[in-house]
């Protein structure tokens, strides 16, 4: 995590559950591994991109 701080939750659940599964355990689900980041305080606030603007397709009558 630490050459790249803006790891989520869910890339930090896959890369815990690449090495269980070399492993044979068994595998992680992501809300433990949000829970327990958010305990930390380690969460990141979630970056929303700008809304596409759509033309209409049709006209009215």
């Amino acid at each position: 995590m630490d050459s790249r701080p803006t790891y989520g939750y869910r890339r930090i659940a896959a890369l815990l559950n690449r090495g269980r599964r070399a492993a044979y355990q068994p595998v992680i689900n992501r809300k433990p591994v949000h829970c327990i980041l958010a305990n930390h305080a380690m969460i990141l606030e979630m970056r929303i991109g700008a809304r596409a603007h759509r033309t209409s397709c049709h006209r009215s009558r």
